[in-house]
């Protein structure tokens, strides 16, 4: 294992210049490309809506004001798209899509429904998770492309566009909650809102993001949320943004899909009446909308707020893509001019409409760089896709993969993630050898990703590529059960990481694999290829073992007879009962293990098993020894209930004040 490269991360925040063009000013024929930033045109979108909020048609260039920098524009274009303009789609067998896949032109709506659930309490995770589902089963049309994503990490498959209903709603039936970690946490949200806005880039029309969130844990710098609205602006993406808290407690709850958030609320609400919130704590809860606020409204988008609808509120921000203005200006000459050795002017932007009981939304403003979406992947060299898909949501799904971050931590070497990859079978090839023998040719890449921007502009991929032979009942068990790998990223700082991994198939002879058609959008008569890949992330912590008294290493679970995880095995078959997969049956025996690190020695530990969030075991202390492996066993209830479970271990300190710190994994209950 080694570097392979510093990841030269363009999708953060920065945003390079671009070349300038010279082309005539003439609208774009190529209506996938609905904003431009550009010497010759700035085209940007407009909502328009009644007093109602209903979208309105019909407006002319006459109705509308543009000023740049407060100077006034002569608009040159104005379009209006419609949602019958947009829609070809024709429904295929099953209703949505069918198959999931659909055509370039048959792309009516792209819909990224992104649940920033690190931070959120149980309640509000069960309420987002039903509403999603209740909007997949009933908000979804014929045409939509929709993906679900997490702040907390997840395997690439779960973050594919699909147009399949079903495929959408196993994406949400295998989302599992944890308990939020502490406020020192570093904050998910900048690095997976930028990781989906560039993911989108590639696809078609205007995209529509639905930030569903508790609101935002910390400060964002102004020119960050500059940035990462510019560059959804780029990207052709509205942000539209719901506070997951729901309704604030200054007044009646009318909660159509909620009820009390907590049995604690319910308790404190006297049964459903709350109580008014104080000075202070009304300033301190609108002061946490601001960057949900500020992220919807810059980007022509809807922030939703105080409203126990999820469902409906998540409807409402998917229908507002279904009709808007393009609004196209000749921005001079000076516009795009400065130093080149200076990040690049931003550009306020303010659009009213002149008919009275008519209000606009659009974007705020645009960095002086010219140039909209990135060039197309598809004509990146297949080493350059494998990386691609390594920080990209999106252009993942050929291979399914399922991604099992544990830190550790070695005195000599320092901290490190083993990243425990579960290798679906569907998109592994197997090349026969002529012995009734199989061979799978594989590469791993690993990233370990820090959710602190200026740290990731470096950020190292660490790759693997070996060979596993498999013939007669082995070679059966890999097609039904897939592989299992294991690759070591070493960490440099500690702090909150994604950690990412790609996996793609090498040829029998070493060399690239074969081109294979793409299997998400195909654009018009023109078939794309692409290298197929999977991709997985999650989020990990990684404290500094050096400055805290203690710390705990990544938890293993699995069956007393499964392998325990190992480092840096590639492509080993799976077990029952494997620590890749975590799936048991009732009242199956479990082993788990861990490390404790660092110098203090008092430290009391304990194991707590939970259930829809609530805590079904809860063992008597361990006697843990820091510096060692521990390994434990736990007998699963014969009467335990099928469904999503958790295993944590809590240390804390068994004298005097320190935090209290925790790992989680999940597992699964099967009949």
């Amino acid at each position: 294992m080694k570097p392979l490269t510093r990841a030269a991360l363009g999708l953060a925040l920065l945003l390079g210049r671009a070349a300038s063009q010279t082309a005539p000013a003439n609208p774009p024929s190529n209506e996938d490309l609905v904003l431009r930033f550009d010497v010759d045109l700035v085209q940007i979108d407009a909502v328009v809506t009644d007093q109602k909020g209903n979208h309105v048609a019909g407006l002319s260039a006459d109705d509308f004001e543009v000023r740049q920098d407060g100077q006034p524009q002569r608009i040159k274009h104005l379009t209006y798209v419609s949602p019958q303009r947009v829609s070809t789609a024709e429904p295929g067998p099953g209703g949505n899509g069918g198959s999931g896949q659909l055509r370039r032109d048959q792309v009516r709506r792209t819909i990224v429904l992104l649940l920033d659930d690190m931070r959120m309490e149980f309640a509000d995770f069960v309420y987002a998770q039903r509403a999603l589902t209740r909007f997949i089963d009933h908000g979804l049309q014929p045409g939509d492309l929709a993906a679900v994503v997490r702040t907390s990490g997840g395997s690439g498959v779960a973050q594919q566009l699909s147009a399949d209903p079903e495929f959408l709603r196993a994406v949400l039936r295998r989302t599992v909650w944890r308990p939020p970690p502490p406020a020192y946490f570093d904050d998910a949200l900048q690095p997976v809102l930028t990781q989906v806005v560039w993911g989108l880039r590639e696809f078609p029309g205007r995209k529509s993001v639905i930030l569903i969130s508790p609101s935002s844990p910390g400060h964002w710098d102004w020119d960050v949320i500059q940035r990462i609205t510019d560059f959804a602006s780029r990207s052709s993406v509205t942000i539209q943004t719901i506070d997951a808290r729901g309704l604030a407690p200054v007044g009646l709850p009318d909660a159509s899909d909620r009820g009390p958030r907590t049995s604690a609320d319910a308790a404190r609400f006297g049964g459903g009446v709350a109580l008014p919130l104080s000075v202070m704590q009304a300033n301190q809860y609108v002061t946490s909308q601001v960057v949900l606020r500020e992220l919807a409204d810059m980007t022509a988008g809807l922030f939703q707020h105080d409203n126990n609808g999820i469902f409906e509120q998540v409807s409402k921000a998917a229908d507002d893509a279904e009709g808007y203005y393009l609004i196209g200006w000749y921005p001079g000459s000076g516009a795009f001019a400065g130093d080149p050795h200076q990040p690049p002017a931003y550009h306020n932007l303010q659009v009213t409409v002149k008919r009275r009981g008519l209000t606009v939304r659009t974007r705020h403003g645009y960095y002086a760089a010219a140039g909209t979406n990135p060039a197309s992947v598809e004509r990146f060299s297949p080493q350059a896709q494998m990386q691609e898909a390594l920080f990209s949501p999106f252009l993942s799904g050929d291979i399914g993969v399922r991604l099992t971050p544990s830190f550790g931590y070695d005195p000599k070497l320092g901290a490190y993630v083993k990243s425990l990859l579960h290798i679906q079978p569907a998109g592994i090839e197997f090349h026969p050898q002529g012995n009734a023998c199989d061979i799978v040719r594989l590469e791993v890449l690993a990233s370990a990703l820090p959710l602190n921007w200026s740290a990731a502009q470096n950020a190292d991929v660490h790759w693997r590529r070996d060979e596993l032979q498999v013939c007669g009942a082995a070679r059966d068990r890999a097609l039904r059960d897939g592989l299992v790998a294991v690759i070591r990223t070493p960490i440099e700082r500690p702090g909150s990481v994604q950690m990412r991994a790609a996996v793609r198939n090498m040829a029998p002879d070493g060399q690239e694999a074969p081109a294979v058609a793409a299997s998400l959008v195909r654009r018009g008569d023109l078939t794309p290829v692409h290298i197929p890949i999977g991709s997985a992330a999650a989020v990990v912590e990684i404290p500094d073992v050096a400055k805290a008294g203690f710390a705990l290493g990544g938890v293993s679970l699995r069956s007393p007879g499964a392998p325990s995880i190992g480092v840096d095995i590639i492509a080993r078959l799976t077990a029952e009962g494997d620590p890749a997969t975590r799936q048991f049956h009732p009242g199956a025996p479990l082993t788990y293990e861990f490390e404790l690190f660092g110098r203090d020695a008092s430290v009391e530990t304990r194991f707590q098993v939970t259930h829809e969030g609530k805590a079904v075991y809860t063992s008597e202390p361990l006697d843990v020894k820091p510096g060692s492996l521990f390994s434990g066993n736990y007998r699963l209830d014969a009467a335990a209930e099928p469904g999503k479970y958790l295993f944590g271990v809590v240390a804390k300190p068994a004298r005097g004040q320190g935090h209290t710190v925790a790992q989680w994994i999940d597992f699964e209950v099967v009949p």
